[in-house]
């Protein structure tokens, strides 16, 4: 977590492996992310961007990125979990309805949730999540809420990074990268025993 400008989008492009780090390493059950394949490593990882884009093809081909192979059980699996059967089912072509401008005439919100559901077909050990709720209603963060509980009863690692309470108040720790000039690693509970001793330090001021 951190406010804006803080990194939150750098960390998630590093672990993916879209950048390099300029020093140090960043290692996946040991293995240098240097030494493997950059696109094999991303079709193990559930990846949801902050900004998604998409291609101007059809919704199945955009859902079909990262995982070709994926049968229309598969397709229609992401597609529940992501909460788009109406938004699907408006059109009568289905998952061969185009996306046109790249998504951009999309509503924020299905443009977010049809990244969600492109990001489930990679079905990877590692979740990647950056600003997850971000332009999502009550629906669509509620949404994300019950993704994230069965992601995590799977067993899947999961990397949010958000400032958002919602999204914080679910993680077993925190990296908290307002912390300067080194990020602090605190439990949940620590970064609210920490706030709030701020802010009596504060008031009392």
């Amino acid at each position: 977590t951190g406010a804006n400008g803080t990194g939150k989008s750098t960390l998630a492009r590093l672990v993916m492996g879209l950048l390099e780090p300029s020093r140090g390493q960043i290692l996946a059950d040991g293995l240098d992310l240097r030494q493997v394949h950059p696109a094999w490593w991303r079709s193990q990882v559930i990846y949801l961007t902050q900004e998604p884009g998409f291609l101007n093809a059809t919704i199945g081909e955009n859902l079909r990125q990262l995982n070709p192979d994926i049968d229309d059980a598969g397709l229609n699996r992401v597609i529940d979990a992501a909460g788009l059967r109406p938004f699907l089912d408006e059109p009568p072509a289905g998952f061969d309805t185009p996306i046109v401008s790249n998504g951009r005439n999309l509503a924020l919100g299905v443009r977010r949730r049809l990244a969600l559901a492109r990001a489930l077909t990679a079905d990877g050990r590692l979740v990647v999540l950056d600003d997850p709720i971000e332009g999502l209603d009550a629906k669509g963060r509620e949404t994300i809420a019950v993704v994230l509980g069965e992601l995590h009863k799977a067993g899947r690692t999961i990397i949010a990074l958000s400032h958002d309470p919602d999204v914080i108040n679910q993680a077993q720790i925190v990296i908290d990268l307002n912390h300067k000039p080194r990020p602090r690693v605190v439990t949940v509970s620590q970064m609210v025993a920490s706030a709030v001793g701020d802010a009596q330090t504060e008031a009392a001021g």
